[in-house]
Formats: C-alpha cells, sequence, structure tokens
C-alpha cells in the first residue's frame, strides 16, 4: 500500500497534459515517460492509472477546437466586405442589406438577415458584414439621399435613388432577383463589389 502511495505521488506530479504521450504498461510495471519505470504496481494503483489516463485524453478531444466546432454544428462564420462605387452625390447615406434567402430580397428590408448603413465619401462607401454563418447569400443597396429608410420611386415603380446589388446584375425590368445576386460564404472573408445605377 505504501508503495502505490508514493507512485501515486508521482503521477499526479506529472503534467498531466503529457501523460499520454508516452507510458507503458504490463502486468505488474508501469513505465511512464518522466518518471521511468515504476515496478510492484498493485492492480488497483494500474487502474487508477488507466482512469487518469482516460480522463486527460476525452478533455483533450471534447474541449479541443475540433470537438468544440462538432459540438457546434461545425459551422463557420466569415465576414463580408463590400465596396459601393459609382454614387452620383455624397447626399445622405447608403443602406446595406443583407439576406439569406429570397423572402424579401430586394426591397423587404424587415426580412433583411442583418442591415449595415453608411456614410458616402468621394463617391464610394465601403461596409463590413462580421461573423456571418457560412451559407448563400444576396445584397441590395439604396442611395437613400433624402434618409427616409426607404428607396423612393416614382410612376410605375421606377427607383427614383440610386440602386444595385450583389455581383452588379444589369438593370432591367423589375428589380434584380435573388438568384441572380447570390453569393457563397465558405471562407474567413469575402470581397464584394457593388455598382449604384440610376434610372
Amino acid at each position: 500500500m505504501k508503495r502505490d502511495v508514493e507512485i501515486l505521488k508521482k503521477v499526479l506530479k506529472m503534467n498531466l497534459n503529457k501523460v499520454d504521450e508516452g507510458f507503458m504498461m504490463t502486468k505488474g510495471h508501469v513505465y511512464i515517460k518522466g518518471a521511468g519505470l515504476l515496478k510492484g504496481v498493485s492492480t488497483i494503483t494500474t487502474m487508477v492509472f488507466i482512469t487518469m489516463v482516460f480522463i486527460v485524453i476525452s478533455s483533450s478531444i471534447f474541449f479541443s477546437p475540433v470537438g468544440s466546432a462538432l459540438e457546434a454544428g461545425g459551422q463557420g462564420q466569415g465576414d463580408i466586405e463590400v465596396t459601393i462605387t459609382h454614387f452620383h452625390n455624397n447626399t445622405g447615406e447608403v443602406r446595406v442589406f443583407l439576406y439569406d434567402s429570397k423572402d424579401g430580397f430586394p426591397d423587404k428590408s424587415e426580412k433583411a438577415f442583418q442591415t449595415i448603413s453608411n456614410k458616402i465619401e468621394n463617391g464610394e462607401s465601403k461596409i463590413r458584414f462580421t461573423h456571418i454563418p457560412f451559407g448563400v447569400y444576396a445584397i441590395s443597396i439604396i442611395h437613400d439621399e433624402n434618409s427616409n429608410g426607404k428607396l423612393d420611386k416614382k410612376l410605375w415603380a421606377i427607383p427614383k435613388e440610386g440602386y444595385g446589388a450583389s455581383n452588379n446584375p444589369k438593370p432591367r425590368f423589375g428589380p434584380p432577383r435573388f438568384e441572380d445576386s447570390r453569393f457563397e460564404i465558405n471562407a474567413e472573408k469575402v470581397d464584394l463589389c457593388i455598382q449604384v445605377y440610376y434610372l
């Protein structure tokens, strides 16, 4: 019993993170890297040691970044940096809407996944969406010249203010479609350039 206590003291003094890197067990003997050969080990001591090693190895799996990612479903996140160009003037602000589905795209801002407003300088503006889950998205933008929070329109619902969308689909009859503006986030950062169109 006294021998077992001395062995356990040596084990407890070890760096437990290194336990699984070098040890061998045979009947009545345990070799521990950094502690040498420990002879005359009882069955109880051997079982205690095995339990400690199991706990250390299990902890390294479940509490490692990989384990945490798997526990969270393995979904990564990235940032979207958007440069918006070709503003006719610096009046008002630009409103940028990020959609994660076609529902509400491009002008139902209440259905957007995220929304950012920013000032315009020298005919350009740059914004950044951060910590966006990997997936498929589309962006629409408006040049809100009178800062009323919406895209003003003329007769027949023709935009009175500048607008645009990711992938820069050319203006046509009707608003941009999600299918034409979709892009995928599968990296830490995605860079986009969107041009403002005026009708």
